[in-house]
């Protein structure tokens, strides 16, 4: 269930600040109301940097925001519908093939937490300690958090799956964006 909602719906609002310094003092502001936890992270993608199209929450979540092929075809979606290649509609996908599993106990570092709004996707993060996520949102900055520091918009439900395998999500992704390209080309 969620928690923190008057935090959340605070965070929803940084989320709309343009400028780092604004947005890094809002979630300060935040802290010193609500005594969160977040951690504002520096970019750490390897070859990404600041300015090229950024990895989507998900990337980041399913361990491929770091892997040059993944980094390609951010680059390269960003075209015809401008759409990430992982996305929630892939993620629901790779969830109704089964290709990610539930995790049953208690998380473990690695696996991954995607949050839900009356029963869609809307973001993705990894365990990285009991109850702490990094995820990435607001200016597509990473975080450190809680569970239930995240904005509002993101959902009420929490769900942890098995840590998946980056390069079969990779090859999933590949798949997609392939039959995507396909529906596009008229010949």
């Amino acid at each position: 269930m969620a928690e923190n909602i008057d935090l959340r719906r605070g965070l929803d609002q940084a989320t709309t600040c343009t400028s780092p310094s604004v947005y890094k003092s809002a979630i300060e502001r935040l802290r010193q109301v609500f005594g969160h936890s977040i951690a504002v992270l520096p970019h750490d993608y390897g070859p990404y940097n600041r300015g090229e199209p950024e990895p989507s929450c998900y990337a980041l979540a399913f361990g491929l925001a770091a892997v040059p092929r993944y980094l390609q075809l951010v680059a390269a979606a960003l075209g015809p519908d401008g759409q990430q290649p992982l996305n929630a509609r892939v993620v629901t996908c790779l969830l109704a093939g089964k290709v990610l599993r539930r995790r049953r106990v208690a998380s473990k570092i690695g696996d991954v937490v995607l949050y839900f709004a009356q029963g869609e996707v809307k973001h993705g993060g990894v365990v990285i300690a009991q109850r702490r996520i990094r995820s990435k949102w607001g200016r597509a900055e990473v975080h450190q958090h809680g569970l239930w520091e995240v904005p509002l918009e993101y959902g009420d439900t929490a769900e942890v799956y098995l840590a998946p395998n980056p390069t079969r999500i990779l090859a999933f992704v590949e798949t997609e964006v392939a039959r995507k390209h396909l529906k596009n080309v008229v010949c």
